[in-house]
């Protein structure tokens, strides 16, 4: 009886949670001797022509902040926009260029990808967006 309970009791929250809708999320660190904070708000996607029973959960990003030491940087909503079911970012890191580097994955299966945010001066400066699979990056520069 015990066991039939813990299995009715975890369907009920897995069943609870796919409702769910995840609003905002908040990730934070440090690089180097600077703290930094990621907000991601999301958004519900809208429906596509050639997915018209898309699940509702899916997101996309509808604003990114980011705060690195007391600079506060507001991503422009091009360079995010066309981002899919994102996922948690990877750890900010300086490249050889000193150029900051947001690393976010998202997507799934053939529409995956891999975005990096590079930032310098206290704004973005441009985006590599890495389609599935791919190991050469469509490069965005931003002014």
């Amino acid at each position: 009886m015990k066991i039939a309970s813990y299995i009715l009791a975890i369907v009920f929250i897995s069943s609870g949670l796919a409702s769910a809708k995840l609003e905002r999320a908040l990730f934070e660190g440090h690089l180097k001797d600077e703290h930094y904070l990621i907000e991601f708000k999301f958004a519900p996607m809208p429906p596509f022509p050639n997915y018209p029973d898309a699940p509702k959960y899916w997101m996309i990003l509808s604003a990114l902040d980011v705060q690195i030491g007391k600079q506060s940087i507001k991503v422009p909503k091009a360079a995010y926009k066309d981002l899919f079911a994102p996922h948690s970012p990877g750890d900010p890191f300086y490249d050889p260029h000193g150029n900051i580097r947001l690393p976010l994955k998202g997507g799934d299966g053939e529409k995956s990808y891999t975005v990096d945010f590079i930032f310098r001066n206290g704004r973005l400066i441009a985006r590599d967006y890495y389609p599935h699979m791919s190991t050469k990056p469509i490069t965005t520069h931003y002014q």
